[in-house]
């Protein structure tokens, strides 16, 4: 049988991090290695170099220091992190059968875009997401703001992963559960139990009235409602019944102040009696320690994906009573190998049950608990599922589809039947149309850019607009001289609007593209984006990733054209399109009201609303030339401002649908006209302010501390700092 090449993509893996992620590479590269050819890829921030490759008992690590992108932050850079790093390494080693990576943070969103964009060198790897537990599920739990960027843009990426790779393996049936509530996922898929070694451990003999939650305190793992039935059920009618507390503190979102603060003031009481003993993150021998006297391990959490600390706590053979809202609940066998409580009258109920159990009988559940966890999560069971249903993947032969997220989310429905116009064109043909006005100076060099093609059948049409400028009129015809075959259009002066349009009344090929005549596009660019629209029928519209140059050196990042995202600020760089052309005719030519800019992004609006949709190419295919003169510097934000409300009453329809989703992105981001991307951190201050300047006085230096490290992982330290120093001279 042949041994498959198989990539495992991660942000954990030990020795250099801890967690539930870490631990699940862990026990999958350990159940592998003796059969696939394995390769791991993770982030290392504390390399001395970008790159440390290494091999260690049957498998290799590919550590990498992660680079800072200008145009991503957060998630993004992260996911665009890996996708270099693994592409690289293909580039000397080849196509992997499998690349599996989890879904958390959409770590993969690139790699499977690229996939998706028909990059070669992905065409034979299959992309599987493992799922754990998306932060789109969690921080609504967490109570967090839901639209906050780059927040949002991250939950996006998650979306995204899991509709679009080519197959899914849930962790458990909640997890299925809960990820199918928020998100259709038309994907190849199955369920299959995390892997787990269990190193089953003596039972202590002797139990005291204690119990023990291991976890981060937080809300997803049911913090609070623990203290709430421990204190109506227990604590208020005089038991005696400790609570050990072990796990770090995450904050409580919603008033900003650690979790382990706001515990201890809401039950200061029984914290001064001894009632709760905090022991914050323990090593996992002092952890066993304080948890083998306790009669329960308590899980009250309210979403778990397949959870390690119940796997390890089954191994000791501790009594669990877990809730019935999550994985955890799928791992014990109710009366047998622990309970499951489905209400807090159960959680009272049943613990009172086990707390009146002597330790002969809690002796004899805790063997049941090992016993269970050995059947469940043991490395042959699991690979032998795990093996069957890779295998039947990698031999799994599908017609591409490409997904967009909007369209996989709750109650969405077809606001418009794409439609095509019947007008003939020539099969294949590209008609790239330039508009022209006294840009003499720089149109040869973006002619050229577009002569220099590798698409065979295309048709070039320079449109002039009137022209004033002799040396622009005369390198008309120069370029003439140069490309008898460029098609020269000669019309009164009209604008830009205009332009194009005169441009498609004289185009003939099926697929139409734009290029404004001062910027160049790269030979590739147009060959892959067609390559793509023959591919996937429901793509329209394809644009480069643009870097800029002469006034303006950034690149400037595309994404797909999502609703309701696309409505509240452009996603898609709109100067450089390659359009289908039977949908560009039925949705209608550049609307000639948009005189004062952004008429390209109302064009790309129209073809939305007309049912199309389309994806930008991930390279920077486009060299987009900013002069200090140039029609896009002189644009003001009085201008756009009255040009997107030409927009919105063109468009009211399409708005309507999705009224409270822009007011929530508008109340939590600011303006989408300042906004500069998804994926970075707005510039209003007030939120920098917010995690530096705001959070309540009850807050420890622990809190702060937490702060930082999240915005550090996630690459918006500096930035934070630096806005909040700005701050600090504007007081």
């Amino acid at each position: 049988m042949k041994k498959l090449k198989y990539f495992l993509i991660t942000t954990e893996f030990p020795p250099y991090y801890g967690g539930g992620i870490s631990t699940y590479c862990k026990h999958t590269v350990e159940m592998l290695k003796d059969h696939y050819d394995v390769t791991v890829f993770v982030l290392n921030e504390s390399l001395e170099t970008d790159r440390k490759i290494e091999k260690r008992d049957g498998f290799t690590v590919v550590q990498f220091l992660p680079k800072q992108f200008h145009a991503l932050v957060s998630f993004s850079s992260l996911a665009m992190n890996y996708c270099d790093e693994v592409l690289s390494y293909i580039d000397k080693h080849g196509t992997p059968d499998i690349i599996e990576s989890q879904e958390f943070r959409g770590i993969a969103y690139f790699l499977i875009h690229k996939k998706r964009e028909l990059d070669p060198r992905l065409a034979d790897a299959k992309i599987v997401m493992a799922t754990h537990n998306p932060i789109f599920h969690v921080n609504e739990i967490e109570e967090a703001p839901m639209y906050q960027l780059p927040e949002y843009w991250n939950h996006y990426l998650e979306k995204y992963t899991l509709i679009n790779a080519d197959a899914v393996i849930y962790i458990s049936e909640a997890v299925k559960s809960a990820i199918n509530s928020r998100l259709t996922v038309p994907t190849y898929s199955t369920i299959i139990f995390n892997p787990f070694q269990a190193k089953i451990t003596p039972i202590s003999s002797h139990f005291e009235e204690e119990i023990t939650f291991i976890g981060r305190l937080q809300r997803t793992k049911g913090i609070d409602q623990l203290f709430d039935m421990l204190d109506k059920y227990f604590w208020s009618q005089g038991s005696k019944v400790k609570l050990h507390l072990i796990g770090d503190t995450n904050i409580f979102i919603a008033k900003q102040i650690p979790w382990i603060d706001y515990l201890r003031k809401k039950y200061a009481k029984y914290f001064s009696e001894g009632l709760i003993i905090y022991h914050g993150k323990m090593k996992p021998e002092d952890m066993h320690r304080v948890a083998s006297n306790s009669k329960a391990v308590v899980m009250p959490s309210r979403t778990e994906g397949f959870p390690y600390v119940a796997c390890e706590q089954l191994a000791a053979g501790k009594v669990m009573l877990v809730s019935d809202t999550g994985g955890q609940a799928e791992i014990i066998q109710d009366g047998k190998s622990g309970f499951i409580y489905h209400s807090p009258e159960e959680f009272k109920q049943k613990l009172d049950h086990i707390l009146s159990l002597d330790d002969k009988k809690l002796v004899s559940l805790g063997k049941a608990a090992q016993a269970r966890i050995s059947e469940l999560s043991g490395y042959e069971h699991v690979f032998k599922a795990k093996d069957k249903f890779l295998r039947e993947l990698v031999d799994h032969k599908t017609k591409p589809v490409y997904n967009f997220v909007f369209e996989h989310e709750p109650g969405f429905k077809p606001f418009s039947e794409p439609k095509y116009s019947k007008r003939k064109t020539v099969k294949g043909r590209l008609s790239v149309i330039i508009p022209y006005f006294n840009l003499g100076a720089y149109v040869e060099e973006t002619v050229d850019s577009v002569f220099s093609s590798k698409y065979p059948d295309k048709e070039i049409i320079l449109v002039n607009d009137g022209s004033t400028e002799q040396d622009s009129i005369d390198k008309i015809h120069e370029l003439k001289v140069k490309y008898p075959e460029l098609i020269i259009i000669n019309k009164p002066n009209g604008g830009i609007c205009t332009t194009r349009n005169e441009g498609y009344e004289h185009a003939t090929g099926e697929f139409i593209a734009t290029l404004d005549a001062d910027d160049m596009v790269v030979p590739e660019f147009f060959d892959r984006a067609i390559e793509v629209m023959k591919t996937y029928a429901n793509i329209s519209f394809v644009s480069p990733w643009v870097q800029g140059f002469g006034a303006w050196h950034e690149l400037w990042v595309g994404w797909d054209s999502e609703l309701p995202y696309m409505l509240y600020h452009n996603l898609m760089a709109a100067g450089c399109v390659v359009y289908r052309a039977s949908a560009l005719y039925a949705a209608g030519y550049t609307d000639e009201a948009m005189v004062y800019g952004i008429e390209d992004y109302e064009a790309l609006l129209n073809l939305m609303e007309h049912g199309h949709k389309g994806i930008p190419v991930t390279e920077p295919y486009q060299q987009y030339r900013v002069l200090d003169q140039s029609r896009t510097k002189a644009i003001r934000y009085a201008s756009i401002s009255n040009m997107t409300e030409v927009i919105t009453r063109k468009h009211a329809k399409l708005y309507s649908l999705y009224g409270p989703e822009l007011y929530n992105l508008s109340a939590q981001n600011g303006s989408g006209l300042i906004i500069a991307s998804p994926a970075s951190v707005p510039s209003s201050h007030w939120q920098i302010e917010q995690v530096f300047g705001t959070i309540s006085p009850e807050a420890s230096t622990r809190a702060r501390k937490i702060v930082k490290t999240v915005l550090r992982r996630t690459h918006l330290l500096p930035v934070a700092k630096k806005v909040r120093d700005q701050l600090k001279h504007l007081r």
